[in-house]
């Protein structure tokens, strides 16, 4: 009997050894705290990093250990990229950040542990890079940095923004090993740890320390109690344990001096132990008598507790039993036992504990049983599932040692039962979650929403899961998966609908009606279930849950046929786990619908046939080229990207097109730009209809720029081709007149010819005629400079432009052309400037004439025109009329025709809208005028009505600078005596000739030539032979043109001087070009030739 006493006794005592512990974990709330999560970087030696197997290692995984060892509670150390274990962490998924600096921001979100580690953080910089000597002087570089460290806030507040961004060190460091990066700024401990790794220490140096940090652990705001936990745990960890771990990671010194001083410890230590055991040996005898009184004071009152720890014993707040360390039966089992495996004290006597192991744990059980009775182990613990007597599963910390007296086999084993369920649930539900967050980087919506299906049967033992999405108009729902074991083995069901009325649904969709989760355990007996379609899965039981945000249900989940019925608890796990995914689900799918949106524009933006470009606004760098600019410029958009203007275009092309960026950022609106030009890369000129605009960031501020620009160069060709086609028909239209004109000015040559043949005998009445032979000729050529003047293909160009002059030159080649039935009226303001070409306005009078002209062709009438100053407003001259008030010039075409109705006056303008006879128009005059006033920044107004004729009246702003007088005035003096040898070519004898006498009559040496071909042959064998060059410009074997260039490469100084009466080739400016001096349109008179000389002869 007191055998089994003193067994019970030891029984007891080796419970409360157990118990107690725990109770002292509980604090003052009570609560069990077991295991907490920690989340770090996973790349940072040698605190913490990968081995090659991809486990991490290092001094953080050793002092968390220890920690738990230290507190009881383990640490569930989870390591990932920095800036995920900072996702992580704000997402809730764990309880403590490790090596985490300190700034202002992270404080607002996180407490902090006092600083473990202090870390330099420098600047590394290839060998060959000098001047790195403060933070300044890194403007310009790239810098490479790890993404989420402290060191990017640092540098972007110094207005350091050139980063090159990567997710670990090690991949920095890679990027410098391989040259991709030549400047980098991250922690020194991990930066020396690679650099030596991987070995180019001696490629790169430090001069600058960017700033030093200090290594903290930080849990979220508020959580003081965990905060303290922490660093209490931390703080039974002695230096000792601390610098043994260092010791390990790091080494220690070559060097010990602390030797000698150990020595000196030990000696003195040795001399203490023989002066104690003089003093022990005296004191043991007087010790021996006193300890065996204690000693049976201790076994009375030993007798005197048996009872109250049979009852502690009984209500102890784990599972506590005694088996038979062969059988494994239970002998004993307490109250907490029976509960936690679901069987009664009785029926736990008649059973193993091998019968209630998980099958999957049962051999990692006898392995520990085995070893303890062979006395290998004192005691073990290990994490395994019971299953209870009702099918469940509950996890379990177990710990047993052995129950022996000393020299003697063990016989029975006590076994300590701490149901640790929900903290497993809660370690599965953080790994799932950081599962799914991990699984959803790299998947879509449909793929995560089945990986989360998987997790949640297996998380509450369940066969079954689907997912519907609820439709906005909360009447509908759409399946979008089933978990992969419903799809597999459960479910065949025939065409399921992927999209139903929320009405046609079962009882699944009462979470709806509720608007909370429910559970029916007993799905087969419910009443208001409405079937399962052919093939379905059986249901059993079901759990299914609602996603609500605000009002809305957005989503419901279920899992269904858990052997069990469900519980609050199993609510509770999806719950959270489904709120996390309807979160990332809802990221993930705005991210596919930006994705989607992103292909879609790319693909409007890359097929729209006109160039499309995008600047950054502070830079103007190019960010963005289409395909359509690719193929105008020739550039590539690898060419143009993060390039400017200056860097792809000629200088005078490239500040054109920054003016103008700039110009559209500091209006910041809409700026259309009608035409410019552009070189491509084959230094072709192409012209383009640009509008750029500023693309505004958040803050209202320009952030990017956008242009657009259409290719008009063919148009332009076209419109040029067009203008031409309707001079050519204007002048048609007025052949006749003109025809009628030029027979008069022939019949009074012929006439006065006569006559002074007649009176040859009269030198007197002879000159008189000859005189009047001169104006008839005079007449004639004027008349062919403004046909030639107004239709000359030759670019327009823009000038200040007295109009009144091309409008009477207009009208008086008009009065040679309309028929006396056609009265002309006149009433031109003269000394008025505007903005023009001068061909521009003569054909516009031109074309006005020539309409009023075919109006009054039958009936005869008044064809008046004016030209008037006008300031708008002015209701009473202009009535009903809008444009931009100012000073206009007002140019009025009437007549008395047969007038217009409402109908043709609308359309008179479109291109091709005639109402002439087949043959007679092309409709394009009006159509030119109109465009030819916009472009000139004025306006057009037509009123007309039938029988009463029409009024053309066009409105042209007057410039701010007017022409002087003296610019319109015609210099003329009289022939000067001249002594030059002059080369005068002209293939005409009739002109030859003439010419070759009045010059030598005025004192020149001419030496005449009737081809280039003849007239180049003598230059060559005597090129300073003569003092200038004339020559026409339309001859056989040579044209004057290539003459001038062949006579000006042998002597570049030669004056050369070219007369042309029309010709494509030859202008003014073509002629300068090329080097000519002087430029004479003919016919020519003599003291226009010979003032020109002069000139060009001059010093």
């Amino acid at each position: 009997m007191q055998t089994y006493k003193i067994s019970w006794l030891m029984l007891l005592s080796l419970l409360l050894q157990s118990v107690f512990p725990f109770w002292g974990q509980a604090g003052d709330t009570g609560k069990t705290l077991k295991s907490i999560t920690v989340v770090s970087d996973d790349n940072y030696p040698p605190y913490i990093f990968r081995n090659s197997n991809g486990d991490i290692q290092g001094i953080l995984v050793d002092e968390w250990v220890l920690w738990g060892k230290k507190t009881g509670i383990k640490a569930n150390l989870i390591a990932m990229d920095w800036s995920k274990a900072l996702e992580f962490m704000l997402n809730g998924q764990a309880d403590v950040i490790d090596t985490i600096f300190f700034n202002e921001k992270r404080a607002e979100q996180y407490e902090f542990t006092k600083p473990y580690a202090v870390i330099d953080v420098p600047v590394f910089f290839h060998k060959n890079i000098g001047g790195i000597v403060n933070i300044t002087s890194l403007q310009g570089l790239t810098i490479g940095v790890k993404q989420g460290d402290a060191c990017i806030e640092v540098l972007e507040r110094n207005k350091i923004t050139s980063l090159k961004k990567f997710n670990s060190y090690k991949e920095i460091i890679e990027a410098a090993t391989e040259g991709r990066i030549k400047v980098f700024s991250i922690d020194k401990p991990p930066a020396l740890y690679y650099l030596y790794k991987m070995n180019i220490e001696n490629e790169f140096r430090y001069s600058l320390n960017l700033y030093t940090g200090k290594f903290h652990r930080a849990v979220k705001k508020g959580q003081t109690d965990t905060l303290k936990m922490v660093e209490g745990g931390f703080a039974l960890i002695t230096k000792k344990e601390h610098d043994a771990i260092n010791k390990k990671w790091m080494g220690e010194s070559l060097t010990r001096p602390e030797f000698f001083r150990y020595i000196s410890f030990f000696l003195l230590f040795t001399g203490l132990i023989f002066s104690g055991l003089i003093f022990f040996n005296l004191t043991l005898r007087r010790k021996v008598r006193s300890k065996t009184s204690e000693l049976l004071k201790t076994v009375n009152q030993l007798k005197l507790s048996e009872g109250l720890l049979k009852a502690i014993f009984e209500q102890a707040g784990v599972g506590v039993a005694l088996c038979d360390a062969e059988s494994g039966t239970y002998i004993k089992v307490n109250q907490k036992y029976c509960e936690i495996v679901g069987y009664t004290p009785e029926e736990m006597k008649e059973i193993s504990f091998e019968k209630i192991t998980h099958p999957e744990d049962l051999q990692k059980d006898l392995e520990k049983k085995n070893l303890l009775i062979e006395g290998k182990i004192r005691e073990f613990s290990i994490e395994k599932r019971y299953c209870r007597k009702d099918g469940a599963i509950v996890w379990a910390k177990l710990t047993v040692s052995p129950l022996w007296k000393e020299s003697e086999k063990t016989t029975s084993h006590i076994a300590i039962v701490e149901d640790i369920t929900k903290n497993k649930q809660k370690e599965n539900l953080q790994a799932a979650q950081l599962n799914l967050f991990e699984y959803a980087q790299t998947h879509s919506v449909k793929e995560m929403l089945q990986r989360f299906l998987d997790i949640a049967e297996a998380l509450t033992d369940s066969e079954i899961g689907f997912y519907h999405f609820v439709d906005e108009d909360q009447k509908t729902v759409s399946l979008q998966t089933w978990s992969t074991n419903t799809l597999t083995n459960m479910c065949r069901a025939e065409k399921p609908e992927h999209q139903y009325p929320i009405s046609k649904a079962g009882v699944w969709a009462d979470c709806i009606y509720e608007k909370k989760p429910v559970i029916h355990n007993d799905y087969t007996n419910l009443l208001h279930k409405k079937g399962m379609p052919k093939n379905h899965a059986v249901i059993i039981r079901e759990m299914v849950i609602p996603v609500i945000r605000g009002e809305k249900i957005m989503a419901i989940l279920g899992v269904g046929n858990k052997k069990t019925g469900y519980e609050n608890h199993d609510v509770e796990i999806i719950q959270q786990l489904a709120d996390m995914i309807w979160e990332t689900v809802s990221r993930k799918r705005a991210e596919e619908e930006i994705t989607k949106r992103e292909i879609f524009l790319n693909a409007i933006i890359e097929n729209i046939p006109n160039m499309i470009f995008v600047k950054d606004a502070t830079d103007l760098r190019f960010l963005r080229f289409n395909k359509a600019g690719e193929m105008l410029t020739g550039f590539s958009r690898e060419e143009l990207m993060n390039k400017t203007d200056y860097d792809v275009f000629t200088q005078n092309e490239a500040d054109f097109f920054t003016n103008k960026d700039k110009e559209a950022l500091r209006k910041g609106e809409l700026l259309d730009i009608p035409e410019e030009t552009i070189q491509t890369k084959k230094k072709e000129t192409r012209i383009l209809h640009t509008k750029k605009i500023p693309l505004l960031d958040q803050n209202g501020q320009p952030e990017y720029l956008l242009g657009i620009s259409e290719d008009i160069t063919e148009r332009k060709h076209l419109e040029k081709q067009l203008r031409q086609i309707q001079k050519i028909e204007a002048i048609g239209t007025l052949a006749g007149g003109i025809a009628h004109d030029f027979n008069n000015i022939l019949s009074g040559i012929f006439a006065y010819s006569q006559l002074a043949e007649k009176h040859i005998e009269n030198p007197v009445k002879a000159k008189g005629h000859i005189d009047q032979i001169i104006q008839c000729a005079k007449r004639a050529a004027e008349m062919t400079r403004q046909i030639l003047t107004y239709s000359r293909k030759k670019e327009q160009e823009k000038k200040l432009l007295d109009i009144s002059i091309p409008v009477k030159e207009a009208l008086q080649l008009m009065h040679s052309s309309l028929p006396s039935t056609i009265e002309i009226k006149e009433s031109i303001l003269s000394g008025t400037t505007i903005l023009a070409d001068p061909t521009q306005i003569h054909q516009i009078v031109m074309n006005l004439c020539a309409n009023a002209y075919h109006a009054m062709r039958d009936t005869g009438g008044i064809l008046d025109v004016k030209l008037n100053r006008i300031e708008i407003p002015d209701r009473n001259r202009v009535p009903d009329f809008h444009a931009v008030p100012g000073k206009y010039l007002m140019l009025e075409v009437n007549d008395t025709g047969h007038g217009m109705d409402e109908k043709i006056l609308g359309k008179i303008f479109d291109p091709y809208f005639t109402t002439k006879e087949i043959g007679e128009g092309t409709g394009l005059g009006l159509s030119l005028v109109y465009g030819i006033v916009k472009e000139l920044g004025g306006y057009i107004k037509v009123d007309s009505s039938l029988g009463k004729g029409s009024a053309f009246r066009l409105f042209f702003p007057i410039a701010n600078i007017k022409e002087t007088d003296e610019n319109q005035k015609i210099h003329t003096r009289p022939l000067t005596k001249g002594i030059e040898r002059v080369m005068l070519v002209d293939d005409e004898e009739t002109i030859l000739r003439p010419t070759q006498e009045i010059l030598e009559a005025c004192g020149y040496q001419v030496s005449i030539f009737s081809n280039g071909v003849q007239a180049l042959d003598e230059f060559k064998k005597k090129p300073y032979q003569f003092d200038i060059i004339i020559t026409d410009m339309t001859m056989p074997k040579m044209t004057g043109d290539k003459l001038a260039k062949e006579l000006i490469s042998i002597r570049p100084d030669i004056p050369v001087i070219i007369c042309t009466g029309f010709s494509e080739r030859i202008d003014k400016e073509k002629s300068e070009a090329i080097g000519i001096k002087g430029f004479l349109m003919k016919p020519v008179e003599i003291s226009d030739l010979e003032n020109l000389m002069r000139k060009v002869l001059s010093p």
